[in-house]
């Protein structure tokens, strides 16, 4: 009697397979992670619209960072309207990502050099120093994947809504401006954090070269901590965070602001993220900063 052979599964398609259910779960975990009604959808439209970027004319601001530079800074007309009060003008545009890492800011980086802004703020920490809490090489690794898919699934649901509710609202209805921290939240928060050495994104080096043949000036902006804050990380860690800040500012040859670092925690909704009243403070710093800067150039 003849057998037939047993035909075998290609190989691409058990990949493909895998490679489904891998994206399967990364959505479900994406939705899992963000659904918090109804600020969920509205913390997508924080960042990464390239379409504000065609509101700057000569006077261009543009700040890149994390939540904290949305919780830092007033959205853009906002912003402008304080500017404006000090006599100055500019055209103020910022993008942030929560637990952002460079690589979600390189889909936006040619964007905003072809702008052509004045100035150009990146928030130092996310672009230049990873802070650690001993996650696993595994975890890393799968943090960096799921993070990219979120990115995608973001875009394409900002893009949707864009479609429907153009133009962008502002989105401070999403933050937590009107809470106020507490030293127990200090106590309590259970996270042992390290500097990892600076880290350079790869296109980091093409970007800056393009800001100075287009007079475009790179500051880094440090958004730094409540005091409390500080206190919780120990002397030792700031130290080394300042030191590897000014590291980072002399070897690519950009001037570092760093806010100060002995605000109170009433001024924070948590140890690190600035409420209502203290994004006042910080915004009248920043100003008196870019009014010298202004003065200077």
């Amino acid at each position: 009697m003849n057998h037939k052979p047993v035909s075998k599964v290609p190989v691409s398609l058990w990949l493909a397979t895998l490679s489904g259910l891998l994206f399967v779960i990364m959505i479900s975990d994406y939705f899992h992670q963000n659904y918090k009604p109804p600020a969920a959808y509205d913390r997508l439209l924080m960042s990464f619209v390239p379409e504000r970027l065609k509101r700057i004319q000569n006077h261009g601001l543009i700040v890149i960072g994390t939540s904290m530079v949305s919780c830092g800074f007033p959205y853009d007309e906002k912003f402008e309207s304080l500017a404006a009060k000090k006599n100055m003008k500019i055209e103020f545009v910022r993008f942030s990502r929560n637990a952002g890492r460079p690589s979600d800011f390189e889909s936006i980086s040619e964007a905003v050099l072809k702008s052509k802004p004045r100035w150009i703020f990146l928030q130092a920490e996310p672009f230049f120093l990873e802070l650690s809490n001993h996650k696993s090489f595994f975890h890393e690794h799968f943090d960096s994947i799921r993070n990219n898919v979120r990115f995608m699934l973001e875009q394409i649901l900002i893009r949707t809504k864009l479609i429907i509710l153009f133009p962008l609202y502002q989105d401070d209805r999403s933050l937590k401006l009107e809470e106020v921290a507490t030293i127990d939240e200090i106590k309590n928060a259970e996270v042992s954090y390290q500097i990892k050495p600076p880290v350079s994104p790869k296109y980091f080096e093409s970007f800056l070269k393009h800001a100075k043949e287009n007079n475009i000036k790179v500051i880094l902006l440090e958004m730094n901590r409540s005091k409390e804050g500080n206190e919780y990380f120990g002397d030792r860690f700031r130290a080394q965070l300042n030191r590897t800040l000014q590291q980072v500012s002399e070897f690519y040859q950009i001037p570092l602001w760093q806010f100060r670092s002995d605000l109170p925690l009433e001024y924070y909704s948590d140890r690190a993220h600035l409420n209502r009243k203290g994004r006042a403070v910080f915004s009248d710093w920043f100003l008196s900063k870019l009014a010298q800067e202004n003065h200077h150039d």
